[in-house]
């Protein structure tokens, strides 16, 4: 988990919590949502161990992300 926990890493987390608390939802959420706003991309794949994880993880089908928001993750990953 430390190679994830750099600069880039912590400005992607950064990111994610800000869309997220804007947007009333939570950065696995956004996360998701994010990933399938990137063209080309099929699934993402996500694992839970509980019916709330799974419940929460379907609500990214339904979170819209903007231009914007996707634009905000973009810069954070980059």
């Amino acid at each position: 988990m430390g190679a994830y926990l750099n600069p880039r890493g912590l400005a992607i987390l950064t990111a994610l919590d800000a869309v997220a608390k804007e947007k009333a939802s939570s950065p696995a959420q956004v996360a998701l949502a994010w990933l399938m706003a990137r063209p080309g991309l099929v699934a993402p794949v996500a694992s839970a161990t509980s019916v709330a994880q799974v419940q929460d993880l379907v609500g990214a089908t339904r979170l819209d992300l903007s231009p914007a928001d996707v634009a905000r993750l973009d810069a954070a990953s980059a």
